[in-house]
């Protein structure tokens, strides 16, 4: 056998060998997206950030469904760069933050470990860091709000641990804006922050001092920059409406409560990341020992296997929960059962229910029932806000914080004096494995490809000529039918509150905002639209009010490649 010390040194080079694949495999993707790759709902956050700097009001001058701060993030690429290249920047330093928090964190908690231990610990976690950051670039890269929320609640989580111990009022309020910089890239994040702080926290008072403190503070800050901008009233009477009752889908047999039981969905979805296959399975270990990973003592073997049996048994419950909710609603409204769903026998479900509660009677006489119990919500409060919408691709990366505390978490339990290596090293060999069994693959380099066509490089051509055609005619906005693709990148801002028709459906069709935009559109000088079928709901309108002859001092810039310009008649 091995000496201690030489099994150490033999799992560091194994572990620096798997960081170089994985940094290597990291780069290749950063390096595509450098490049210009931007998700078609960045091009929104474009437009609105124009709008901005043009003084036109979210929301009531351009609506889109997302909080202010991927506007704001948008405004400031576009203020200080002209286009999408500080915006990339800030998201590319989202990748290489994961892996440096975790390594710098696990190198800072191990500091009474001898330095080849702190070293593995350090790796370790700069693979789980990979592993993450690649999974959001496949899930919400672009220049999506998913990726900047999860940077925020990251860093909250870093500092909150690396100020646990002390309490004074300058680090409360950083505390909060952060926070509040998270939750206003995108609001679910407070579910998942909240998630991921259930698994660090000690106990309640450290819950209420450490986190529910900072997210007055943050509640506060945001609406102070809603007053200070003037976008509140808007905020609460435009956006919230939409949101909760479009976005947010209501779902007669699935209501988002019931879809935080879909924990099948979230391990399927890490599981299917078929670049990565091994990573749904690492988390799912983290998940069920997260228990003890909480505690500070050492486990002995009991302890270990009844987490692990009452991780599987609460996860089976919870998919045996979600079905037979939606059969039961099934029932009550008369309905069809689809064939995607199990029916689950009362009998079966019941006898889980029973099983579960046995295994965490028994998690109570060893003490652990509290944070089993703290781990169950996590999850729960994960699950929920994946499926709060509509299952996208996107959405899955809401969950990133919750798998990021989860890290935090083991890296703790590892450096800490209590560390069992019954834990400690399949972990540690689980996450290695992961990252040499990462393929980047022809789908993902197709999805960053298919990003790079919404570039402002891509469509520089036609910007130019829209730009200079209404500064030519002295034209301030123009209306705007489906055309943000193209001129996302523009000087001038179109006609709102709706730029983009059918991305709009969910508000329904007897919006207001529908009827605001036509009028609007009415008024508008010129209307540009993408090339195609004009949208059903302004064809009539642009057909008895506009043509395509052009005034004298537009015709110099026509035609603009993909796009249909019209005039009043």
């Amino acid at each position: 056998m091995l000496p201690r010390r030489h099994l150490w040194n033999a799992v560091f080079v194994l572990c620096a060998i798997a960081a170089l694949k994985g940094a290597w495999d990291l780069v290749q993707v950063i390096s595509l997206e450098a490049s210009g790759a931007i998700d078609s709902d960045g091009l929104l956050y474009f437009t609105v950030g124009r709008g901005i700097l043009n003084h036109v009001t979210p929301y009531v001058g351009l609506f889109e469904s997302k909080p202010p701060g991927m506007f704001l993030v948008a405004a400031l690429s576009l203020l200080t760069t002209g286009n999408e290249r500080l915006a990339l920047a800030l998201q590319i330093l989202i990748y290489v933050f994961l892996p440096t928090g975790l390594a710098v964190f696990a190198w800072r908690t191990s500091v009474e470990k001898p330095r080849i231990e702190r070293s593995v610990l350090a790796a370790t976690g700069v693979l789980l860091g990979i592993l993450l950051a690649l999974y959001l670039q496949q899930r919400a890269g672009g220049v999506q709000g998913e990726a900047f929320g999860t940077a925020f609640a990251f860093a909250f989580f870093l500092a909150f641990l690396a100020w646990e111990k002390k309490n004074d009022v300058i680090r409360t309020i950083i505390l909060g804006i952060l926070l509040a910089a998270g939750i206003g890239m995108k609001e679910p994040f407070l579910l998942t922050i909240t998630g991921g702080m259930l698994l660090l926290v000690k106990d309640g008072r450290h819950f209420l001092r450490c986190y529910v403190i900072p997210l007055g503070i943050a509640a506060g800050l945001g609406l102070l920059v809603l007053v200070g901008t003037g976008w509140l009233d808007p905020y609460l009477h435009t956006y919230l409406p939409g949101m909760l009752h479009g976005r947010v889908e209501a779902n007669p047999i699935e209501p988002p409560w019931i879809r935080g039981f879909t924990a099948g969905r979230l391990l399927g979805n890490l599981t299917t990341y078929h670049t990565a296959p091994l990573l749904g399975y690492l988390l799912g270990l983290l998940w069920m020992f997260a228990p003890i990973l909480r505690s500070h003592r050492t486990p002995k073997a009991p302890d270990i296997g009844l987490s692990l049996l009452t991780a599987a048994a609460v996860y089976k419950a919870m998919i045996f929960a979600f079905f037979f909710l939606v059969t039961w609603k099934v029932s009550l409204l008369h309905m069809t059962l689809e064939q995607s769903i199990l029916p689950i026998p009362g009998f079966s479900f019941f006898l889980l229910l029973i099983v579960c509660a046995v295994l965490l009677w028994c998690q109570w006489k060893r003490g652990f029932l509290v944070s089993s119990l703290l781990v169950i919500i996590a999850l729960y409060l994960a699950t929920y806000t994946v499926g709060i919408s509509i299952y996208a691709v996107n959405h899955f990366a809401f969950a990133v914080p919750v798998y990021l505390a989860l890290a935090l978490l083991f890296l703790r339990h590892a450096a800490g004096p209590h560390a069992s290596s019954v834990i400690v090293w399949p972990v540690i060999a689980l996450t290695v494995l992961s990252v040499f069994a990462y393929r980047s693959d022809e789908v993902q380099f197709r999805l960053v490809n298919n990003r790079l066509q919404y570039g402002s490089a891509r469509h520089i051509e036609e910007v130019l000529k829209v730009d200079a055609m209404l500064d030519a005619c002295t034209i301030d906005r123009y209306g705007s039918v489906d055309a943000f693709l193209a001129l996302a990148f523009a000087r001038h801002s179109p006609v709102g509150p709706l730029f983009v028709w059918n991305y709009f459906d969910y508000l329904g069709a007897d919006n207001v905002l529908f009827a605001q935009t036509r009028a609007n559109l009415e008024k508008a000088q010129v209307i540009i639209s993408a090339e195609g079928p004009d949208s059903p709901r302004v064809a009539d309108l642009i057909a008895a009010r506009f043509t395509e002859k052009a005034p004298p001092c537009a015709t110099p810039f026509l035609p603009i490649t993909g796009l249909r310009v019209y005039f009043p008649k």
